[in-house]
């Protein structure tokens, strides 16, 4: 679903399955993310640490996509502690390394999955919020 985050109208892939598992995967880690941040008291954004993975991907629509994992993965946190400002918010099974570990794991598997995919060259990467990320994250916080 979140992986979809315009691709389909970008046309980058035939078949993005196995894309889309790994995306689904990654944003199911945002909430466990942000148990661990409301509970340490730690900020949605990581900047420093957004920057260094983008700055680091040389393809543009790699970096797209993954910038736009990124911003899902901080829309469902936003939407966790809106919702825990007047309920409990659940005890961190994990502490935050293990989680981006975990992250990694599957940025690591979204890439394969991007190389790996035949690709149809188009002009334009889509705009970061498009109306497939948007259906993705409301499946993810109902």
């Amino acid at each position: 679903m979140v992986a979809a985050l315009g691709l389909w109208q970008l046309g980058a892939y035939a078949e993005p399955k196995q894309l889309v598992a790994w995306s689904e995967r990654r944003l199911q880690l945002a909430e466990l993310v942000a148990r661990v941040k409301w509970h340490q008291h730690l900020p949605i954004e990581d900047r420093e640490r957004e920057g260094l993975l983008l700055n680091s991907i040389e393809d543009l629509g790699w970096r797209q996509l993954m910038a736009n994992q990124i911003e899902a993965s901080k829309m469902v946190q936003r939407e966790c502690f809106e919702y825990w400002r007047t309920h409990p918010c659940p005890e961190p099974r994990l502490d935050l390394f293990k989680l981006r570990d975990w992250i990694d794991q599957c940025n690591q598997e979204l890439q394969r999955e991007w190389l790996d995919s035949p690709r149809i060259p188009r002009q334009q990467l889509p705009h970061p919020c498009h109306p497939h990320l948007l259906r993705a994250l409301e499946s993810v916080l109902q």
